[in-house]
């Protein structure tokens, strides 16, 4: 249904987001990008940690956030085409 550059990209909003990446780093070797958010009810700050991957690693990634916090709001999509470093080149 996807092509070959087809992969998953998964959004963490946590209270531990440094910790949620070094541990997606050390099971993966894949890289993070923090974003800010802020909740719209509760009005907290809070760190989202985008992670895109491939297919056969979003496990590994499920798995390193519930190790550092099972209160993670975590979001799993499709994504069509990843490019850039550890991807598909540009």
């Amino acid at each position: 249904m996807y092509g070959i550059d087809a992969g998953k990209m998964t959004l963490v909003v946590t209270d531990h987001g440094h910790e949620v990446a070094k541990r997606i780093d050390e099971l993966t070797q894949r890289g993070s990008t923090f974003l800010r958010g802020v909740g719209s009810y509760s009005g907290e700050e809070k760190l989202v940690v985008m992670c895109a991957c491939s297919n056969k690693e979003m496990h590994m990634v499920q798995k390193a956030v519930k190790e550092v916090d099972e209160e993670a709001f975590l979001i799993t999509m499709e994504s069509n085409e990843v490019r850039g470093e550890g991807f598909k080149p540009h």
